[in-house]
């Protein structure tokens, strides 16, 4: 199963972001996934005529779409490794949005990976050094999952639509 995921839309009335969005469907159209899972904020401060423009680009896609949105950063990850211990059997993997920047970690023994944004991503914090700047390309992550496992891909998007 091949299933794509972008997260971090942020549309706004300057339109860049539903730019970048329309870039990213144009790929999946042309790839097909299975599904596609949409995590992370839709659109900038509450701009309304942003929903419905985001919906109308997820509506063109021939997959089912699923949103989860607007997730607030675990502030309990005890807790959650508890309970995802005590199951029988662990997820392949946590996967998430809202960080605005791929990144890969772990819980426990369970491997956590955020997916780019298609806004600008946030830059590379490191403990102990300064903000650098942010030199990296708009992304989203294409999952395949198959015979119990998970292999994932990073897409960058060109910002512009030169070279597209």
């Amino acid at each position: 199963m091949l299933v794509a995921q972008i997260s971090d839309i942020h549309a706004r009335p300057d339109l860049s972001s539903l730019r970048t969005l329309e870039r990213a469907i144009a790929w999946l159209k042309t790839f097909r996934p299975d599904a596609l899972v949409v995590t992370g904020d839709l659109v900038d401060d509450g701009w309304r005529q942003g929903y419905r423009l985001v919906a109308e680009s997820l509506r063109s896609l021939d997959c089912p779409v699923h949103l989860l949105l607007d997730q607030v950063g675990c502030r309990n990850g005890s807790a959650l490794l508890s309970t995802l211990e005590t199951m029988h059997r662990l997820p392949l993997a946590i996967l998430c949005g809202h960080v605005h920047r791929p990144a890969i970690g772990r819980l426990g023994s369970i491997p956590v990976q955020t997916c780019g944004s298609l806004c600008l991503p946030n830059p590379l914090l490191l403990e102990g050094r300064a903000d650098l700047s942010v030199i990296d390309a708009p992304s989203f992550l294409v999952h395949e999952v198959s015979d119990g496992r998970l292999v994932s891909h990073v897409v960058s998007i060109p910002v512009s639509d030169r070279g597209a």
